[in-house]
């Protein structure tokens, strides 16, 4: 990994080898600071591995790893949009495995019964009780016990094709959006489905997408294709924020977590309606 100033592009100003558990090379293809955090850093590798890393400090290099991918990690982006609630912690990653998956670099323990009377472990049922509007925090079902962080949280697979490149809205907490083989650009908002995108658009001539990018006020988002052209969509109401996402966002998160627990113990993932 090397570092560079703008004022010196002769030479980086310094270069660290990535290496986890002291003997395994990492082939990075992809890499993602958190908002604000010059430091520490999240790498997607060649072999579908995803790795948090510092650039300095006493654990310099690589720090933990998380599995989860069956190809090749194309894109990663860390949570990006600032609010009342922080979830600089999530990051999302796309892949050759025709998926976009959804992570945590924090650890959950949660305890909460049937009618939602408590919560303990990240979010304190107070919180949770303020953050939601006063509301129960009900969740279908008991769990207790810390969550693994180093598995995905979910795995989006409504794709057909190579996953090229994913990217977090800059201003809206439950927007991505993503674009792969087919030319599709995908915007997902994870507070209205985590089944399929909010709304998705196919180029003309269906020709690979393999870069998106929002602009810095989240209206728009540009796309690069394989021969060489960039498109430029307006999101229009889909990155507009209201006062409750960032509430019903921290929610769909908690129903995410519960679900993913449940279905550890007996098989695929789904989120209750």
């Amino acid at each position: 990994m090397c570092s560079w100033s703008l004022d010196m592009l002769s030479q980086p100003q310094e270069t660290m080898e990535l290496v986890y558990n002291k003997s395994k090379p990492v082939a990075v293809t992809g890499m993602a600071f958190p908002t604000g955090d010059v430091n520490n850093y999240v790498v997607g590798s060649e072999e579908g591995t995803v790795y948090t890393a510092s650039r300095h400090g006493s654990k310099a290099g690589i720090c933990e790893m998380f599995e989860g991918h069956q190809g090749p990690v194309t894109g990663v982006s860390c949570h990006s949009a600032v609010g009342t609630v922080d979830f600089s912690h999530l990051f999302i990653t796309s892949s050759f495995d025709w998926t976009v998956k959804l992570w945590s670099t924090k650890e959950y323990k949660w305890k909460c019964d049937r009618r939602g009377q408590e919560a303990a472990g990240y979010h304190s049922s107070i919180y949770l009780r303020r953050l939601l509007g006063g509301k129960p925090t009900c969740l279908p079902l008991y769990l207790s016990g810390m969550q693994s962080h180093n598995k995905p949280l979910y795995s989006f697979e409504d794709n057909a094709d190579y996953v090229y490149d994913v990217m977090w809205s800059p201003v809206h907490p439950a927007v991505f959006a993503a674009v792969d083989g087919m030319g599709r650009l995908d915007l997902w908002n994870l507070n209205n489905d985590t089944e399929v995108p909010t709304a998705s658009v196919t180029i003309e001539g269906a020709s690979a997408l393999n870069r998106v990018r929002w602009s810095s006020g989240g209206k728009e988002v540009a796309v690069g294709d394989s021969e060489g052209r960039v498109w430029i969509y307006d999101t229009g109401e889909l990155s507009v924020t209201h006062t409750d996402d960032w509430s019903r966002f921290a929610r769909t998160l908690m129903e995410i977590r519960a679900n993913r627990a449940d279905g550890e113990e007996e098989g695929p993932m789904e989120l209750d309606s």
